[in-house]
């Protein structure tokens, strides 16, 4: 809870009646009843303490301001200052606040000062009704060391808190809705309304016309594994790459017709694995044993271009597009689902 600021603090007077036995005083058997306070005169929030005996038993209340607006929140304090042996309480000030509500509570520890101990009690309050209202007078208890016998009873003095409306009194209400107002007569709506009408259909159809004119054209279909990978060595074919002395990338995309057409022809993923990787799923291919190793030693002799800029001559280039050619014409499907017989050889070359 936030500590209240000295230079906002108001105070309430307080006064004390003492119902029980102080020491030095006899006490009769019905001191521990309590007696109504009789209210001091002048104003409630007037800065006022008061002594009570010789034993410099004091109480004090004090708010941080008098007035506040709807749902603003004032901070409330009360303080006795009484013997340190003895003990205080303040027992029902949370049901007897009125018409506040305590919206947070803290009670201090008591803190010694001397022979004396000083009690402090924090309330945060609030309210949603307009008007004067006033803090009731707060009981505090006062009873001397460990007996349960109330020796003292005083009460705090009332305090009066003006709670105002968020905006002034004088702001006028809103208005009530003006009536209905009659349209002029004597101009074509319908008239209007058809023009507007016409306008939008014919933006409609020029709009879904110039849409179908700028409509991409479909994509073709892809070719078939086989034709797809024919058209890439026919191509290659023109041997512009050897001859520009590029066989680094002629390699390379003579070994990627080849693995896409694998991939596409077997459903696998050949593209994407190494040669170890690739050459171990080979084993698993529906092709004959002699495929195999030719598909061995083209991945040997490829890589040896790719990776190891080895040479390479366009009559060998040659040999390796024939070479491909005929592993691709063994492995095409036929048309009853069965793949053409044959082998691919190596007939000369890297390969």
């Amino acid at each position: 809870m936030s500590c209240l600021r000295p230079a906002s603090y108001l105070f309430a007077f307080a006064t004390a009646y003492i119902v029980g036995s102080m020491p030095g005083h006899s006490a009769s058997p019905a001191a521990t009843t309590l007696a109504p306070a009789t209210q001091a005169s002048g104003s409630p929030t007037s800065a006022t303490s008061t002594t009570l005996g010789k034993n410099g038993l004091d109480i004090s209340s004090q708010v941080d301001r008098s007035e506040i607006t709807i749902g603003d929140r004032i901070q409330y304090e009360i303080k006795v200052v009484y013997p340190k042996e003895g003990n205080v309480e303040l027992p029902s000030v949370l049901g007897n606040l009125g018409a506040f509500e305590v919206k947070d509570y803290q009670a201090e520890d008591p803190k010694p000062a001397g022979a004396l101990k000083i009690q402090t009690w924090h309330f945060n309050l609030s309210t949603f009704t307009v008007g004067k209202y006033t803090l009731p007078p707060q009981v505090v208890l006062y009873r001397k060391g460990n007996d349960t016998a109330v020796v003292a009873g005083f009460y705090t003095q009332p305090i009066e808190i003006n709670v105002v409306r968020t905006s002034p009194e004088t702001v006028k209400d809103i208005a009530d809705i003006a009536g209905l107002i009659e349209p002029k007569s004597g101009r074509p709506w319908l008239l209007y309304g058809i023009g507007a009408a016409v306008l939008a259909l014919a933006g409609y159809f020029f709009w879904r016309r110039l849409r179908k004119k700028n409509a991409p054209a479909p994509e073709k279909p892809p070719l078939p594994p086989f034709e797809e990978a024919m058209e890439a060595l026919i191509a290659l074919k023109t041997m512009i790459l050897i001859r520009q002395n590029r066989a680094r990338e002629f390699c390379f995309q003579l070994s990627e017709s080849l693995r896409r057409y694998i991939s596409r022809r077997y459903g696998v993923e050949a593209l994407e694995q190494t040669t170890s990787e690739f050459l171990v799923g080979v084993k698993k291919y529906p092709i004959t044993m002699a495929q195999k190793d030719w598909l061995g030693k083209f991945c040997d002799a490829t890589d040896l271009v790719k990776f190891a800029n080895a040479a390479l001559n366009e009559a060998e280039a040659v040999q390796w597009l024939a070479q491909t050619e005929d592993f691709l014409r063994q492995t095409r499907p036929r048309e009853d689902g069965t793949t053409a017989p044959g082998n691919a050889t190596v007939t000369g070359g890297k390969a």
